[in-house]
């Protein structure tokens, strides 16, 4: 909740800062509660984990590398640090956001939360990604697999694709300022370049974990098609963004047919939530080369009930699992 709420309210990546940096305060506050902190050292776990936290944006522009995997997951342990500081009697400077040089002035301009409503509202606005690609591909990617299926092209027929996108996405995915993403390599740059994961969907059907082996991403197929996707920033796609993920797709094939969709969102946008159906889909194909079936099902289940067990119980059959090293 506390992600959401800043994600939405502080414009740190206008000025330049990455998405971590809202996971500083978030990831200090869950940790104060699961800790069980009082407020006054909570707000000071708050506070540390907030100062150490700045992360830039270039993290997530040009080629990118093993860095953009990691950010989140750093930002994650200097909130986890930070709590247990406070736990330890640890102060931070309490004004980090309104004071002098803090976050206001040297960082995101003047914000506001209304950190009184305790509705949890955000959390009915989180959306599940069905492929493993960057969130503002999702539509895109569901999209050209449906049109391919229905119209029955093969990707060698295609001349043009063109993909209409509104501008959050076109900066992180398209031919924004972070950087035309044709120029793909490694798995990194792969997931975040929607004209990889239209690809590599396009032809395969999918767009996984395999999808982003290096001998995959290299393949003259997914290579050649990639060439021939164009992104543009759409103002009508971006008015209709958050409340939709939209997408104009036209494909125009080299016989002179022209296939074209407007897709609002994918299953499994907060508007449109995934089926349980379609979890379970996800969840076997991501899993299957690392538990039996057996165990799968017993995680299914404890997944589906986990309003009523406790969480030791899904950890445990967690701790089953073949983790690759």
């Amino acid at each position: 909740e506390v992600q959401c709420r800043l994600c939405d309210s502080a414009p740190y990546e206008k000025r330049g800062f990455d998405q971590p940096m809202a996971g500083a305060y978030a990831v200090a506050a869950g940790a104060s509660r699961a800790l069980g902190l009082d407020a006054e050292k909570t707000a000071n776990a708050i506070a540390i984990s907030g100062v150490r936290q700045n992360p830039l944006l270039i993290t997530r522009t040009g080629e990118l590398s093993h860095w953009k995997g990691f950010a989140y997951a750093a930002g994650c342990h200097t909130g986890v640090h930070s709590t247990f500081l406070a736990m330890r009697g640890v102060t931070g400077q309490l004004k980090l956001i309104e004071g002098p040089l803090g976050v206001f002035e040297s960082v995101t301009g003047e914000f506001e939360v209304d950190w009184l409503d305790t509705s949890l509202s955000k959390m009915l606005e989180i959306s599940v990604k069905r492929y493993n690609a960057g969130l503002h591909s999702q539509t895109a990617i569901e999209g050209v697999i449906d049109m391919k299926r229905e119209h029955g092209f093969a990707p060698e027929d295609i001349e043009d694709i063109e993909i209409g996108i509104y501008e959050r996405a076109y900066f992180i995915m398209g031919e924004g300022k972070a950087g035309a993403r044709e120029h793909v390599l490694n798995k990194e740059t792969a997931d975040h370049s929607l004209p990889y994961v239209l690809s590599a969907a396009i032809i395969d059907e999918q767009v996984l974990p395999a999808q982003y082996e290096e001998e995959r991403i290299r393949a003259d197929d997914v290579q050649t098609l990639l060439k021939k996707v164009r992104t543009t920033n759409s103002d009508e796609m971006t008015a209709r963004y958050p409340a939709q993920s939209p997408v104009l797709i036209s494909i125009t094939l080299k016989d002179g047919t022209v296939h074209k969709l407007d897709k609002p969102t994918w299953e499994g946008h907060f508007s449109t939530p995934m089926s349980w159906a379609t979890v379970n889909e996800k969840f076997e194909a991501l899993s299957e080369a690392h538990a039996d079936a057996s165990l799968r099902a017993e995680i299914v289940d404890a997944v589906s009930r986990l309003d009523s067990i406790r969480i030791k119980e899904l950890t445990a059959l967690l701790e089953r699992v073949n983790t690759p090293r």
